[in-house]
């Protein structure tokens, strides 16, 4: 759609066509490889758009004066058939509190690095109180949601490269152990439990599960483990979450439980766990606390528990990346002080 024509002393030019009109863009000689094929990937973009119908052409002078409000909308709504809901809550959370920082009516070109160190200062202040590393991991995850929103502007044509801002992460101490639960605590733990909350304690403890791969977000969700993914015959039990389908073995005492827990009445559709997610979370603090168990986390803890459980019986980390589902084995290597 944009031809890129190399010209005399280096310099380039890009062609490309609105409306049977024939446009050019020069590129100075000198200018990086980099942004000219960021430019060529954002007026495609634009034109794409634009011949759909979605939205006019824009000059690169008017996409250049975007505020950071405009450069929010623009990028969720360019995004919201490409990641899931809680992504685009998560990025609009992170993106708002950079506008409640910065001022949403800065444009987008005025951005610089004083900027993201006033918006790191900014979330340090916020966290007064609390300990150090989850006080970094906190202010990481806000970074790398802003960091989405503007690579995502300019993978969508919607920002220049030039003025996508870097943002670089704050350092972490990358030796801290998950914690977990021993094998007497999951007891004590389990014992505080009932119900659907018990039930799900011994799933995601059998099967490494996340909270959103068993528990729905809200009563309207259509998510969260139902029956039907309870494959009986090939003792496996399937699982969903992060846009990613996994199977995961039926557990012997996983079966009993479940089995146990189904009812006369139940329907393939029907979810295995009834409470939400936050509920569930609610509970498993509660039963943390009455077991005296005084350990952070809550259910996450128990997908830690499981993944040390299974590498203190097989002493394989493979075994462990495969359990859990890592892409990179750098992932599951959190847990090999278990080894020592």
């Amino acid at each position: 759609m944009a031809h890129l024509q190399k010209k005399k002393l280096k310099s380039h030019q890009l062609h490309f066509y609105i409306d049977r009109k024939h446009k050019t863009k020069t590129f100075p000689a000198g200018t990086p490889a980099s942004i000219i094929h960021a430019e060529q990937k954002r007026i495609e973009s634009q034109i794409t758009l634009h011949k759909l119908g979605l939205r006019k052409f824009e000059s690169e002078e008017k996409t250049n004066s975007i505020t950071l409000a405009q450069l929010a909308e623009r990028v969720a709504q360019a995004r919201r058939n490409d990641v899931g809901a809680k992504t685009l809550k998560r990025n609009a959370h992170a993106m708002r509190l950079f506008l409640e920082c910065v001022g949403a009516e800065t444009s987008v070109a005025d951005i610089r690095q004083e900027h993201i160190d006033q918006f790191k200062a900014w979330l340090d202040a916020r966290r007064k109180g609390e300990d150090l590393y989850r006080k970094k991991r906190g202010i990481n995850k806000e970074l790398q949601q802003l960091r989405t929103i503007f690579r995502a502007g300019v993978d969508k044509g919607i920002i220049p490269e030039q003025h996508s801002p870097r943002i670089k992460l704050t350092k972490v101490d990358l030796d801290r152990k998950p914690g977990f639960l021993t094998k007497s605590e999951i007891i004590m733990m389990a014992n505080q439990l009932s119900g659907d909350a018990k039930t799900a304690f011994w799933t995601i403890y059998y099967t490494g599960a996340r909270r959103c791969e068993v528990a729905r977000d809200t009563m309207k969700d259509v998510n969260g483990l139902k029956w039907k993914d309870v494959i009986w015959m090939r003792n496996v039990i399937r699982l969903y979450g992060k846009r990613k389908e996994k199977f995961q073995p039926l557990h012997p005492e996983l079966r009993k439980i479940l089995l146990s827990a189904r009812r006369e009445d139940w329907q393939p559709e029907a979810h295995v766990i009834a409470l939400v997610g936050s509920t569930l979370t609610r509970y498993f603090r509660r039963a943390l606390r009455d077991a005296g168990i005084e350990k952070p986390g809550a259910v996450h803890l128990l997908r830690h528990s499981a993944a040390t459980r299974l590498l203190q019986e097989t002493q394989n980390i493979r075994l462990v990346q495969r359990f859990l589902h890592h892409e990179r084995i750098s992932t599951t290597e959190i847990y090999a002080h278990v080894l020592d």
